[in-house]
């Protein structure tokens, strides 16, 4: 973390930076954000390296409307190559708040065949297990179930609700993808949270920031 607008996202050391990540307020109105304040990340370590995906408010009116709103927008370069910045594609992360749990749910394209599946990010609260102590948040894919693709009828159920899945027996069956865990202690004022990537069965892939 080198100051207000500026962060690293870096390998298993401090050091070793991959990217970085700028706040955007808003006022430079510089796209693809506009006016929405957000987050852009760069392809590289400078300020001037090629933009390739942002995070913002739903509408530039809304970011201004509301302090907190459910819903935000990430770009996302298009599987396309195209010459434009304005042409990104456009996926929606939506805001799930019960008793019982806080769920970030979005859908994207994966695999070879690129399938449209769902994903969650399910808020781990502050001691809840030995990998998060100070709580973050767990990456697992819902869209499927135990093992195959969903039917037409699942999707259309699934879409129709727009809610986060509650049993607790799907949650046993969903494999964990990734984990962001908040920092605690001294290294909170080099290294905010981390982030594991999981990349097999038994390992997971360490970054930073």
């Amino acid at each position: 973390m080198t100051g207000i607008k500026t962060f690293y996202l870096c390998g298993d050391f401090r050091d070793d930076r991959l990217f970085i990540i700028e706040i955007h307020t808003g006022f430079s109105r510089k796209s693809p954000l506009g006016s929405r304040p957000g987050i852009l990340l760069r392809n590289g370590t400078d300020s001037k390296d090629l933009i390739i995906a942002t995070a913002g408010g739903e509408s530039e009116f809304a970011a201004r409307a509301f302090a907190v709103n459910s819903t935000t927008n990430i770009f996302l370069p298009p599987l396309e190559p195209r010459a434009n910045l304005h042409d990104m594609d456009t996926e929606t992360m939506r805001a799930s708040v019960s008793a019982e749990k806080v769920v970030f749910l979005f859908s994207i394209e994966v695999g070879e065949k690129q399938k449209r599946e769902r994903f969650e990010w399910r808020k781990l609260k502050k001691g809840e297990g030995n990998e998060a102590k100070s709580g973050g948040f767990r990456l697992v894919q819902v869209s499927k179930r135990h093992g195959r693709p969903q039917t037409s009828s699942e999707i259309a159920s699934e879409s129709a609700d727009g809610g986060p899945s509650s049993s607790r027996a799907a949650d046993e069956n969903h494999e964990s993808l990734a984990l962001l865990s908040w920092s605690s202690g001294l290294s909170k004022m080099t290294r905010r949270f981390l982030l594991r990537l999981q990349t097999s069965a038994a390992s997971m892939e360490h970054l930073c920031l």
